[in-house]
């Protein structure tokens, strides 16, 4: 009879095993599921708190954000939903999704709405400055075409199409370093400088001439018809009178 005994202590030993192991595994793969929830919107809330930290670093190009009533209310709806979060966590422990009031999904969605209402707000600031940077050299593709004949005005044309490219690709996006600010800023500045240099009141002759010009590329010849005394006389003014020889075919 004892040996029966200890085969049954034995088997009912054996029993609580399997069964620790399976709950074991049930609040692994809780876990699991839980911390995928927590690491998504971790994610977001880095990114979000990066772009405040690059932003308000410097106060004096941007705003503080202001939020409005109902935000505020959204804002301390959130501390208090961590607060229950926590006190749940501690009392189910990994059947915290178990939870009949629905802690955790509601504090994510409520963290959520948030990081996308602050996301939205940097964004405004960003593309509100990056606009009034823009303001200050805005020119139209057609405009800027009448530049790129021109000898003198060649290079600034150059210079200009390459700095607004790059200034369009940093500023496309919310910034994720100081020094990207920086070099927008800088950039504004120098085609600001750049746009300042450029000729847009050529005379209609002039920049016909240069036109017919720029199709010959190393062999750059136009008919002598497009030398009307005003071409010649802004040929003169600019210096470019001696940069031309009339040749007979």
């Amino acid at each position: 009879m004892p040996k029966f005994l200890d085969q049954i202590t034995a088997l009912d030993t054996e029993l609580q095993q399997t069964i620790d192991g399976s709950e074991h595994q049930i609040a692994l793969s809780e876990y699991d599921v839980i911390s995928n929830k927590l690491l998504s919107v971790q994610g977001k809330l880095c990114k979000v708190n990066l772009h405040n930290d690059v932003l308000f670093s410097n106060s004096e190009e941007f705003d503080i954000l202001n939020f409005t009533e109902e935000e505020e209310v959204e804002l301390n709806n959130i501390n208090l939903s961590f607060q229950n979060l926590i006190s749940t966590w501690n009392e189910l422990d990994y059947k915290l999704r178990q939870d009949t009031n629905n802690t955790l999904t509601t504090t994510l969605a409520l963290l959520d709405s948030v990081i996308n209402s602050i996301s939205n707000k940097h964004k405004l600031l960003w593309t509100s400055w990056v606009s009034e940077l823009k303001n200050s050299f805005e020119v139209s593709d057609v405009m800027l075409d009448t530049q790129k004949n021109i000898p003198h005005l060649s290079a600034i044309y150059s210079d200009f199409v390459k700095d607004r490219n790059q200034f369009n690709i940093l500023s496309d996006a919310l910034p994720e370093s100081k020094v990207t600010i920086k070099e927008v800023k800088a950039l504004a500045t120098n085609l600001n400088s750049l746009y300042n240099n450029m000729e847009f009141d050529l005379p209609e002759g002039v920049q016909k001439l240069f036109n017919e010009l720029s199709r010959g590329f190393n062999n750059a010849v136009a008919p002598l018809r497009y030398l009307t005394p005003e071409v010649i006389s802004w040929l003169e003014e600019n210096n470019e009178i001696d940069n031309f020889v009339v040749k007979r075919k």
